[in-house]
């Protein structure tokens, strides 16, 4: 369509002079419509529409028509056409090849030549990392021959191009593909139905050819117990403690059951896609034994007596109970049982009551001693009596850090010995037992002792302990070192070491708590926890290896409070300055709700004393070994 221009005035004329001044063209030769013509009375208006006038294109031209390039040549003061050869498409100039933009006229003898592009296929084989899967990715670029394709008449053409034709290369064959696969060494888990669709198609974007297994790891075995184990009192949301929570000794009848195992989900190998077996991982195994009182049928473990269930590790077993349900007193006299104590009465002056396993009173105790090597509880007052729990399991702890300390030095001694023995420092005819007397008494002077102080500590233990003493004592201290023949006599002494720490070790640690509810002018030890429930405590001493924790509204009035690792009070002291000492290791923390004047507390070597009445202390000490007491003034 022709560009047109309207143009408006009080006569043609007017309008056509206004075209002519606006377009720059002589008014004759401009071509025009009348639109609209209007007459009043007072005044004329007309409406036209101009043709606007094209400037004549004087430069060559060349269009492409059926393969043909044709080309026409510029009017005078006009500039040649150009063309420009494509990726596709070659252009000889005169039988010159060109590869830019080159001016052409119709006296050039101009040809083109199509490019022809080979096809090729690429077949890529990918792996997961994990080695479960295998992929095949596929691309098929056909060969495809370039035509010359047709344009519009133009000054400047850059010359299109046109695919004449398109041929795929052969696909691959199922057989061609497990060829491929077989290079790779993928043997395992052929998908073959992806396979045979990769052979009939020219493209596949990752898809899976081999498919192997993956492993199933197995799960943890697991144990059900079928009575309350829990020894620890149950702590209210204020972190207090109900003593009452612990109950009495529980008991198992005859043909209950303690336990099931529940056996976990075997671990099942995987297979890669080369054939390789995959491990698994196993879950937890479990080996639950029966000891002394129970037997293992259908994976569980079912008591054949009465008594108390004990687990140690997975071993359990049952216990026998001593029930005195009155008093003891000089017509019972002192008792002494190696397993387990359950007295529904007192325990009265100058009465001793010894158990080899735990304690538990339902009434109170006044003037007794009391010893149990595991878990004692008292429901009633303590008074003026002697309390104490699980000595054994200090000198078990003492015994196994003696041990330890041994087979750190002997090792050291050891590779040091052999060392200096080969290198013949000392000498050619030095023998290994001198050479480690020597050592002894340079290097490793504190061996003898460590020897003498674990000696005395196995004193009046098994014979299996004092037999290692006698070992350590012939062999590494006096006249028996020079007796040393070779080196691997303190591997063997290193073995037996080892062994006895082990069977330590595997004897669990346990820890033996004391539960009261009101003591007075009384001495408590416990190598474990202590708990105080009810009044609390008057004037009296109590250690606890672990913690010691009162309950709300328990109060803790002159004495001294002592534990290795935290202790937790209610109330300490009283308005009459009543002096109490709290105390516990340089790691170890101090926490009351409420403190009274002449309160004394100790962490590590550091002590404070409360000289006003305050609430929510805290005591511990800081990184440079100061004591810091946090509290607020009531």
């Amino acid at each position: 369509m022709d560009d047109m221009r309207v143009f408006t005035g009080g006569s043609v004329e007017e309008c056509l002079k206004k075209a002519a001044i606006d377009l720059k063209v002589d008014i004759n030769d401009l071509e025009y419509e009348i639109l609209e013509q209007k007459k009043t009375l007072f005044k004329k208006h007309f409406k036209i529409e101009v043709k606007i006038p094209l400037d004549e294109d004087i430069d060559g031209k060349v269009m492409i028509s059926d393969g043909e390039i044709q080309v026409s040549n510029p009017k005078d003061g006009g500039r040649k056409a150009t063309i420009t050869p494509s990726k596709e498409i070659f252009l000889k100039v005169n039988e010159d090849e060109i590869d830019r933009k080159t001016s052409i006229s119709l006296e050039d003898d101009i040809a083109w030549t199509g490019a022809v592009v080979e096809g090729k296929r690429e077949l890529n084989v990918t792996i997961s990392d994990d080695k479960t899967e295998a992929y095949i990715e596929l691309q098929s670029i056909p060969r495809r021959v370039y035509g010359i394709k047709d344009s519009l008449e133009m000054t400047d053409l850059i010359v299109g191009s046109s695919i004449e034709e398109e041929i795929y290369p052969p696909g691959y064959s199922v057989e061609d593909i497990l060829e491929v696969l077989t290079q790779f060494k993928i043997t395992n888990g052929l998908l073959m139905d992806n396979i045979k669709n990769i052979s009939k198609n020219n493209k596949a974007d990752k898809l899976i050819v081999a498919q192997g297994i993956q492993p199933q790891d197995g799960s943890d075995d697991r144990l059900i117990l079928k009575y309350n184990e829990n020894k620890v009192p149950v702590k209210d949301k204020k972190g207090n403690v109900d003593f009452k929570s612990i109950g009495h000794i529980c008991t198992i009848k005859s043909g209950e059951v303690l336990c099931e195992l529940i056996k976990g989900v075997t671990a099942v190998e995987g297979k890669d896609v080369y054939g390789n077996k995959i491990s698994a991982n196993e879950g937890k195994k479990i080996s639950v034994n029966a000891g002394k009182g129970c037997t293992f049928i259908d994976s569980k473990i079912i008591a054949v007596e009465t008594g108390k269930p004990v687990k140690k590790g997975y071993t359990f077993s049952i216990e026998p109970v001593y029930v005195i349900n009155g008093d003891v007193d000089v017509s019972t006299g002192d008792v002494t049982f190696d397993g387990n104590i359950e007295i529904f009465g007192e325990i009265l002056d100058g009465m001793k009551v010894k158990s080899g396993k735990s304690v538990f009173i339902h009434s109170g105790a006044s003037g007794a001693e009391i010893i149990s090597e595991n878990d004692i509880s008292i429901n009633g007052n303590v008074m003026t009596s002697n309390v104490s729990s699980g000595k054994d399991e200090v000198y078990k702890k003492k015994i196994f850090n003696a041990l330890n300390n041994l087979h750190s030095t002997i090792t050291e001694l050891k590779n040091m010995g052999d060392q200096v023995y080969k290198s013949k420092m000392l000498g050619q005819n030095v023998k290994i037992g001198e050479v480690i007397k020597i050592l002894i008494e340079k290097r490793f002077k504190k061996l003898e002792k460590n020897i003498q102080e674990y000696e005395t500590l196995v004193e009046s233990k098994s014979e299996r302990l004092k037999l290692i003493a006698s070992i350590l004592k012939n062999k590494l201290t006096g006249l028996g070192i020079i007796n040393l023949k070779n080196i691997d006599e303190l591997d063997k002494i290193l073995f037996l070491i080892k062994s006895e720490q082990e069977k330590i070790y595997c004897d669990e640690f346990t820890q033996s708590d004391i539960k009261l509810n009101y003591i007075q002018d009384s001495k408590i030890v416990s190598y474990g926890d202590v708990y105080i429930n009810g009044k609390g405590e008057y004037i009296s001493e109590i250690f606890a290896d672990g913690n010691i924790y009162f309950a709300e509204r328990s109060v803790a009035r002159g004495g001294t409070l002592q534990a290795r690792k935290e202790i937790k009070c209610s109330i300490v002291g009283s308005g009459g300055r009543v002096r109490t000492t709290l105390k516990v290791d340089k790691e170890g923390h101090i926490y009351i709700d409420k403190a009274f004047p002449n309160t004394k507390l100790i962490v590590g070597k550091m002590e404070c004393i409360i000289e006003d009445e305050c609430k929510d202390v805290h005591a511990y000490m800081n990184e440079n070994g100061e004591i810091v007491v946090e509290k607020i003034k009531e």
